[in-house]
């Protein structure tokens, strides 16, 4: 594992729109601070993770853009690196449809790389794991030499924040998701189980996509929020760190950064980040909209928090009228607690808010109400 006080550095990069000259020249930067620090790729079996979480055209910000994976790959030819794979684990759809949507499929034919389905999934031990011993992994994750993540600048119901650390996620199976989601319905548990995950995976590469990000109700519902960046490094978690500062995100907000930080697996604080390429104060954004589905306590015993969770956090509701009853939610809840009458219907007493619902309704038909305590804790910020 990282040292806990260890000084991690993280590239940020300016891009200011999607054009091919623009991210060959942003690509071609980033991996030149790269090499200057020493980092280099190995020559065998790779597999880009981008964000693929479903089918939705490039302008909506939901997935990772396709130049910039374009881009990526371009760069990794110029190293003589042709042993290449894509893969993920769409929330909802298949992948070759998403990645179609995307833009990314067709990317993916002109550069020769292999569009890989992540599954079967196969039962692998969590060296140093807390809140995972075992979990299940795509076998095609297992079975390659490095993973490069390719991560979105979101905003996210359930985390806060979406990035390099909670993209690996997609490497878990579509089953195996809603399980872990089911067993770990608390936040900072299932925030512990995806640094379990980041331990176990440990990409070489990770790169944040936040060219144009996505501010308010994310990761699908929110809206296009265009930042002009890149951001990479080898820790995730300080790379995580850094695009927090950049949309005036505290990262230590963020449990995924807060738990990695707190046991040495990466560097979540800004001070003992070095960052190098673009300054951080020419790139950062005051106004962006952040998620308002969770009050982030700190400090408060866990039995109290988990008694009031529900006054502390979104109950998300079906809005009748944009529903058409397609019965995404109920495939897609881990708890079972969605009936599908002439519209959908959330159980509310079995709900245990994962905002899987929310996320991958195609109608933006699941709208969210906060919690009575999560309401007055906001009129005090």
């Amino acid at each position: 594992m990282r040292e806990r006080y260890s000084i991690s550095t993280v590239i940020l990069v300016k891009a200011k729109d999607y054009e091919r000259q623009t991210i060959t020249k942003a690509m071609e930067e980033l991996f030149g601070h790269l090499e200057e620090q020493g980092f280099s790729l190995l020559d065998t079996k790779t597999m880009i993770k981008p964000n693929l979480l479903c089918a939705a055209p490039p302008t909506s910000a939901v997935c990772t853009h396709f130049s910039v994976i374009h881009g990526l790959v371009e760069q990794l030819h110029k190293r003589d690196i042709f042993d290449l794979s894509l893969g993920d684990s769409p929330g909802f759809g298949n992948l070759q449809r998403v990645a179609e949507a995307a833009g990314i499929s067709q990317v993916c034919q002109e550069t020769g790389v292999k569009l890989q389905r992540l599954s079967p999934g196969e039962e692998v031990s969590v060296d140093d794991g807390k809140m995972v011993r075992r979990v299940v992994v795509a076998r095609p994750v297992v079975e390659s030499d490095q993973i490069i993540n390719v991560a979105k600048l979101k905003t996210h119901g359930l985390m806060g924040f979406t990035g390099a650390v909670k993209n690996l996620f997609g490497c878990v199976p579509g089953s195996d998701k809603a399980t872990l989601h089911f067993r770990l319905s608390h936040r900072d548990h299932f925030a512990e189980m995806l640094v379990d995950l980041y331990l176990l995976i440990k990409p070489r590469l990770s790169i944040i996509d936040g060219i144009v990000g996505m501010e308010g109700q994310g990761p699908r519902q929110g809206n296009p929020r265009p930042l002009g960046v890149l951001i990479a490094g080898t820790d995730a978690v300080a790379v995580d760190a850094v695009a927090c500062a950049v949309v005036g995100i505290d990262p230590m907000s963020i449990p995924t950064i807060y738990l990695a930080d707190s046991r040495g697996v990466g560097q979540g604080r800004l001070e003992n980040i070095r960052i190098i390429g673009a300054n951080l104060d020419d790139v950062q954004v005051n106004d962006f909209r952040k998620a308002d589905t969770q009050a982030t306590l700190r400090g408060i015993p866990q039995p109290v928090m988990t008694l009031l969770r529900k006054q502390l956090t979104s109950r998300p509701y079906i809005i009748e009228e944009k529903c058409v009853g397609c019965g995404i939610c109920v495939h897609c809840c881990p708890a079972d607690t969605i009936l599908l009458e002439k519209t959908a219907r959330i159980v509310d007493s079995q709900c245990i808010r994962c905002y899987c619902c929310h996320e991958l309704c195609p109608q933006d038909a699941v709208g969210l109400v906060p919690g009575f305590l999560q309401r007055v804790i906001g009129l005090f910020r």
